[in-house]
């Protein structure tokens, strides 16, 4: 007979609780668990799990649900994959991060790292009345969100033409050997109070957004952008494309430059043109996360 104080993942297929048995699959089953009064845990799908998971994916957020009924969890997540945890959403990431859970509470955790996925070792005490009754240790891989990334991605104001035109470049300046970011849209969310500006585009010879203006000069946008609307997709010859920024550390030249080709009014009466100084944009990554990065001319 197995001991029941320590079960092994192998082991853990039959659970006693209460004099019945629990099953426990091997699919989504636990590293270990460990008991002292044996409490109801079943395997099944991550999310609706003894310990929900949901969010492995770097589109969604994750997210740790306690699906029992009378029992209360303490959760620390841990990695040796060099990531980071931000508990509360107010930007402040530990290596290391512990958390309550009573039943049916949900608790979302932010993600940071330099590499696109990462292991995240999930160790959870259990407790009734607030008695320790065992523990679950187990192991998940979580992708990093690109926008994560994005965070260390500065902006620069290159140039700001009376005409409409804007220069500007983006760098990721995580160090060597960090994630490099794909992005593959782009909004305009706001431009500076004295701007006239409600689009981007709208004369025939715009190139809406173009790509290394002081070389190739290659055009990634060939729709409006509206100030305030949505996301525009990045397209080459009417085919969807992206833009990398590789991670250039302190490196000096490696960004990508831009330009805005050209603010202008929605209504055309008076000066075609919209000189802008400041600009804030959201860029998209390819999983889907964003980032806005403010752009401004002083």
């Amino acid at each position: 007979m197995p001991d029941l104080g320590k079960l092994s993942r192998r082991s853990a297929l039959g659970l006693i609780a209460g004099g019945s048995i629990v099953m426990a699959s091997e699919t989504f089953g636990f590293t270990e668990v460990t008991a002292g009064r044996m409490v109801g845990i079943e395997t099944v799908a991550d999310s609706d799990a003894f310990l929900g998971i949901e969010g492995i994916e770097a589109e969604n957020t994750p997210t740790f649900t306690n699906n029992g009924t009378d029992v209360d969890m303490v959760v620390e997540l841990s990695s040796d994959d060099g990531i980071e945890f931000d508990l509360d959403g107010d930007e402040e990431y530990d290596e290391t991060v512990t958390f309550s859970l009573v039943p049916d509470e949900r608790q979302e955790i932010d993600i940071r790292g330099e590499d696109d996925e990462a292991d995240v070792v999930i160790d959870v005490d259990l407790f009734e009345d607030d008695e320790r009754t065992g523990s679950i240790e187990l192991e998940r891989t979580f992708d990093i969100p690109q926008a994560s990334a994005i965070e260390d991605v500065e902006g620069t104001v290159r140039r700001v033409g009376g005409s409409g035109k804007y220069e500007f470049s983006l760098e990721n300046k995580q160090p060597e050997g960090g994630q490099t970011v794909e992005i593959d849209g782009i909004r305009i969310d706001a431009v500076d109070e004295d701007s006239d500006a409600d689009q981007v585009g709208g004369e025939d010879d715009d190139d809406i957004l173009v790509l290394d203006p002081e070389g190739d000069e290659e055009q990634i946008v060939d729709e409006l952008i509206h100030i305030g609307g949505d996301f525009v997709d990045f397209a080459r010859d009417a085919t969807a494309d992206v833009v990398e920024l590789e991670p250039n550390g302190e490196e000096e030249g490696a960004e990508k430059e831009f330009e805005f080709d050209r603010f202008r009014p929605e209504d055309e009466q008076g000066n075609p043109n919209a000189p802008t100084d400041d600009v804030d944009l959201t860029v998209r990554a390819i999983d889907g996360s964003t980032a806005q990065i403010e752009l401004r001319s002083d």
